[in-house]
């Protein structure tokens, strides 16, 4: 009699059957254990890296819209710091102004004779010998040719020229604008002059005549150029030498002609 032969299929699983007891016995006794080690060690560093990426990507993700958040918020501070320092500069402005016309109204009061026409200094010329100022007024504000310019109790200059919106102001000192001038305390006549020599001073002086060092230095009226009693400086050290005939000495100014903002015309 003929045996009849199991179908493929049974074979396979049969197979199949054998080798899964076969591993789970061999797992079980740790046949496997040094493949996994083995395998473990191998493949750890190549995990990490991939972790780690990973980990990387996302904070990289995250922080994109953070960045786009910090550049704009530190945009809006910039531009805010660029308004403050414009505010700024105007409250300064307007304090400076403020400070000026409160000083000017004081010199007023005491000096009811003069009437002023406030300015402002909108540019310096300035040559080796001659500086002059930019002001903005002109012939619109009827002022005119050869009137007194000052700062507070200060003497600056005179009208040189005159245009319809501005005008050009010679300062004290340049060689065109000499001022006759009388020491405060010693009562001494003298010429406050410029040269490349001596710079900005004051000559004329007869010897025997000896200003005190650090007195102030103030117009005299003489010439009727200038009013009486503006301030121009202070006595410096003495530049002459004893066989000249007259005297010369330094003058200390007392503001600097860079620094003006606010000046005022004498207009009556």
């Amino acid at each position: 009699m003929e045996k009849k032969s199991l179908p493929n299929s049974y074979k396979y699983f049969g197979i199949f059957l054998v080798l899964t007891s076969l591993i789970l016995l061999f797992d079980i006794i740790g046949v496997f254990s040094p493949i996994y080690k083995y395998s473990s060690y191998l493949f750890k560093p190549a995990y990490s890296i991939i972790t780690n990426s990973t980990i990387f990507l996302e904070d990289s993700v995250e922080l994109i819209p953070k960045i786009a958040l910090l550049k704009s918020e530190n945009e809006n501070l910039k531009q805010q710091i660029i308004e403050l320092n414009s505010t700024n500069s105007e409250l300064q402005k307007k304090a400076d102004e403020a400070s000026y016309e409160f000083d000017q109204n004081k010199f007023v009061e005491k000096n009811e004779e003069y009437k002023l026409l406030p300015a402002e200094v909108i540019a310096l010329e300035k040559t080796p010998l001659e500086i002059f100022l930019i002001i903005n007024v002109g012939s619109k504000d009827s002022i005119q040719k050869g009137q007194t310019v000052i700062f507070q109790n200060f003497l600056v200059g005179r009208i040189d020229e005159i245009y319809e919106k501005t005008a050009r102001v010679a300062v004290i000192g340049s060689t065109n604008n000499s001022v006759p001038v009388i020491t405060q305390t010693t009562k001494i006549n003298a010429v406050l002059i410029s040269n490349l020599e001596d710079g900005v001073h004051i000559s004329n002086i007869l010897p025997g005549e000896t200003p005190k060092k650090g007195e102030n230095v103030i117009s005299s009226s003489l010439g009727d150029q200038y009013q009486y009693g503006f301030l121009v400086g202070k006595v410096g050290k003495i530049l002459s030498t004893e066989s000249e005939s007259v005297q010369r000495y330094e003058i200390e100014r007392v503001i600097e002609y860079k620094d003006l903002k606010n000046i005022s015309v004498i207009v009556e």
